[in-house]
């Protein structure tokens, strides 16, 4: 869970320009649409990663898995845009997506 909350706090910095309420608007009048929505898909599926392994339900890795690929994929999208802090994301991502990957091999189906 902590890797999730590490992409969402990137996600959150950069959505909010760096950190501030008033940079909201130069980052959505600036970042493409789809890195918007990249970025607002991360944290949506984030939150219900976290509810659902906190939960304990059955779906939580499954989506836990494609929120950390989104997140992952959004992570090198905001790198190659010169978001400095998007390589903390990356490797959250990574290792989220490893530990899910891992875990659902070691669990019988």
């Amino acid at each position: 869970m902590l890797g999730w909350v590490v992409i969402g706090a990137v996600m959150v910095r950069v959505l909010s320009g760096g950190g501030t309420l008033t940079g909201v608007d130069f980052v959505l009048g600036t970042e493409p649409a789809v890195l918007v929505a990249l970025l607002l898909g991360s944290l949506v599926v984030g939150v219900l990663a976290i509810v659902g392994l906190v939960l304990d339900r059955s779906w939580a890795w499954d989506v836990s898995n494609a929120g950390a690929t989104i997140a992952l994929v959004t992570s090198v999208l905001l790198e190659l845009d010169g978001h400095d802090s998007a390589n903390l994301a990356v490797i959250a991502a990574v290792v989220v997506l490893a530990i899910g990957l891992l875990g659902r091999v070691r669990k019988p189906a």
